[in-house]
């Protein structure tokens, strides 16, 4: 099952699910359950999940007629692996990690699939990551390899938009991949029904219609249910929180000369069983010019 959260032509924020017959309608259920976002749906566990959609009433919309947003609005934790792919770890020049390098996105960078990645003056080498996002779907402490299906709640796909002259400055990550808008995400939350532990999805990006990326999470060096027995051995994981888990060789970095984007770039990041996101590269606006569109906008 596919689960979206949009807006409607009139401005009205819901979500829904794909038509199991036809990809271009979705069903928005109707009644109370209209009011309980994905965030906290998931809670449900996905057993109970699929049971509780099977069973609702719903009315259909056009999917053409929707802006589909970001799956999950705000997750409590937004982890993310670095170097999780040998060819990446060696195209920027490092070895690959004996254990997982993990980092912390702040969650307000978070945008919609098709919402436009803001270019900051603050860098000049502004790069792309397409990656594989794990939803967790119940509270997860110390779980197994093993069990670590039991605790996701599906996928999603992320592009981990990446300032790299100001990560290579400040010696941590956390600015340089947290600028507002700097993590497109979406367009649906796929259910971990239909994927599993996603140990062969593909992963593939292209830049204004030229491949960059395309790669399978086979080729992970941390798998998806590593990655959960590794960080739920330190923190809890609760549910709505997401693993966004490295991306594959083809960024801009690593190409020779070096590439990196630019205004009016289009970005597009497709993950299979998810989806495909659009995002174009625009240059941010300054202060002033948000104040006067502000001005503008209640006169």
């Amino acid at each position: 099952m596919k689960i979206a959260r949009f807006r409607t032509s009139g401005g009205r924020v819901g979500w829904g699910w794909l038509d199991p017959d036809n990809a271009e309608l979705v069903r928005e259920p109707l009644g109370s359950l209209a009011t309980v976002f994905p965030d906290e749906l998931i809670r449900l566990g996905p057993q109970v999940l699929l049971e509780t959609l099977a069973a609702a009433e719903f009315h259909v919309h056009a999917l053409a007629d929707l802006r589909l947003m970001a799956p999950i609005a705000k997750p409590g934790k937004f982890i993310a692996v670095g170097r999780n792919y040998r060819e990446h770890a060696a195209e920027g020049g490092n070895p690959v990690p004996e254990l997982p390098i993990l980092f912390g996105i702040l969650p307000s960078a978070i945008i919609g699939p098709y919402d436009d990645v803001e270019l900051p003056s603050a860098s000049q080498q502004i790069d792309w990551e397409g990656e594989l996002g794990v939803v967790i779907g119940r509270t997860a402490r110390n779980v197994r390899r093993a069990d670590a299906q039991s605790v996701i709640a599906g996928y999603v796909g992320v592009n981990d938009i990446s300032a790299r002259d100001l990560q290579k400055r400040d010696g941590q990550w956390m600015r340089a991949k947290s600028f507002d808008t700097f993590k497109p995400m979406g367009p649906y939350l796929t259910t971990v029904d239909e994927m599993g532990l996603a140990t062969d999805t593909r992963i593939s990006v292209k830049i204004s219609g030229m491949p960059k990326q395309d790669e399978s999470t086979a080729l992970m060096v941390f798998p998806v249910d590593y990655l959960i027995e590794y960080i739920t051995a330190f923190c809890t994981l609760e549910p709505g929180d997401i693993i966004s888990t490295g991306t594959p060789a083809g960024v801009g970095m690593g190409e020779r000369p070096q590439s990196f984007l630019k205004p009016g770039d289009l970005i597009e990041t497709e993950v299979s069983g998810i989806g495909r996101m659009a995002n174009r590269a625009v240059v941010r606006a300054s202060a002033g010019e948000v104040q006067k569109e502000k001005e503008k906008s209640l006169a």
